[in-house]
């Protein structure tokens, strides 16, 4: 018997969280386990009493704070019973779904980091969308959870996701054997169709050698000897679906070759492809920010619109 999944979903009342919720609803079987936190917002004390003015405006604030508090409680804890409700309704066990409204202690991103350490498969973020440059909002709630949260897959959801499809980015690498993995756990209850994709670039080297400067019969023995490793790669990563319950002809292989850019070209893949969720394994997020220096999973993260990106340790 399978054993049921357990996700922690950030929720802070926005449509881009609802998003999140309706996202796990699509992805998820109905029998997981779904816990939904909320951090209140920062207590503005500070400003309202910590300050060096006459008792009767202190207190004329203080009113106001206390309203405001119970305002925010009332509302958080609203959002938690109706989007839980709208689980229940499409068929997830009521047994199953956690509502947590929490006092924010640390800060919002630790707070919700702090849960995600309590043995959870995935983390779910909602996401804001794009900034006029086309990447994320620095400093978010849901930017500080991708960049700190480093040994748990972190969902990020951006937008209103309508397709079942997963393209999931790999190569060679115990990262992308993590992420087959991780994949084949949910897609296999949901049925979705999966494409494993290769992306490899134009001006790669070969083995140490520029492939412009080999000789022609050189050059298309190491061209097989590729072709046979990808192939090695791609049946490996197939042969794991499948021994997951994954059906074989939902599983396709594509391998783009002679890429200027492997971001541009994942994500081109995504959109023409009618994908609505892209996985990769972390490589290229740190605590020192490569999130900023153009590393692949970065880009494809910043660059992703209405889709939702699995970021796999």
């Amino acid at each position: 018997m399978k054993q049921s999944k357990r996700i922690l979903v950030a929720v802070d009342g926005s449509n881009h969280s609802l998003n999140a919720v309706k996202y796990i609803a699509s992805y998820c079987s109905t029998s997981t386990h779904v816990s939904l936190i909320y951090i209140l917002p920062k207590r503005p004390e500070q400003i309202f009493w910590q300050v060096n003015m006459d008792e009767e405006f202190i207190e004329r604030m203080r009113g106001k704070y206390d309203r405001w508090e119970r305002e925010q409680r009332g509302a958080g804890r609203d959002f938690l019973v109706s989007t839980k409700a709208l689980l229940v309704k499409l068929g997830f066990q009521h047994d199953r779904l956690r509502i947590m409204l929490r006092e924010r202690e640390s800060g919002t991103a630790t707070d919700i980091i702090a849960e995600a350490r309590k043995g959870y498969d995935a983390l779910a973020v909602g996401r804001r969308g794009l900034n006029k440059v086309g990447s994320l909002f620095l400093g978010s709630v849901s930017d500080k959870i991708v960049e700190r949260v480093e040994n748990l897959p972190v969902w990020v959801v951006g937008g209103n996701v309508h397709s079942s499809k997963m393209l999931l980015a790999v190569d060679g690498s115990e990262n992308s054997a993590k992420a087959v993995d991780h994949v084949a756990r949910f897609a296999a209850d949901i049925c979705a169709d999966i494409t494993l994709c290769h992306v490899i670039r134009g001006d790669e080297w070969v083995f140490g050698a520029p492939v412009f400067e080999l000789d022609r019969d050189i050059e298309m023995r190491l061209e097989e000897w590729r072709n046979k490793g990808l192939q090695k790669m791609f049946s490996g990563y197939r042969e794991r679906l499948i021994k997951a319950g994954i059906d074989p002809g939902q599983i396709s292989i594509r391998c783009i070759t002679r890429s200027l850019s492997r971001a541009a070209d994942i994500l081109k893949e995504a959109g023409e492809g009618g994908y609505g969720t892209i996985i990769m394994g972390r490589r290229g997020i740190s605590k020192v920010r490569e999130f900023l220096m153009g590393r692949v999973t970065t880009k494809v993260l910043n660059g992703a619109e209405g889709v939702a990106v699995w970021i796999v340790p």
